[in-house]
């Protein structure tokens, strides 16, 4: 992490917050099913961010991975997002 909580891979940035919130669900999905509210609380966040352009290139990115938007929930969004930047962040 760089002093201005930047992660930088090749060109792009991913955010110190996306880093947190990828691990933040991480934790939260590994400890319980119970926390699937919570989860799908953060994914309506994590889309949210994205309208409000926010989202770093990588964040975006992952967003824009996570399948079909009217299909999806929040939870499968928020994991979906959580996998591709701990992803990235491990390549940085």
């Amino acid at each position: 992490m760089t002093t201005s909580d930047i992660t930088t891979q090749g060109s792009k940035d991913i955010n110190s917050f996306e880093t947190e919130m990828a691990n933040t669900i991480r934790r939260y999905r590994l400890e319980s099913q119970g926390n699937s509210g919570f989860i799908a609380s953060l994914g309506l966040l994590i889309k949210k961010m994205y309208e409000d352009g926010v989202l770093s290139d990588i964040g975006r990115e992952a967003y824009d991975n996570s399948g079909n938007k009217k299909s999806v929930s929040y939870e499968s969004l928020a994991v979906n997002f959580s996998e591709k930047i701990l992803k990235e962040n491990r390549k940085a």
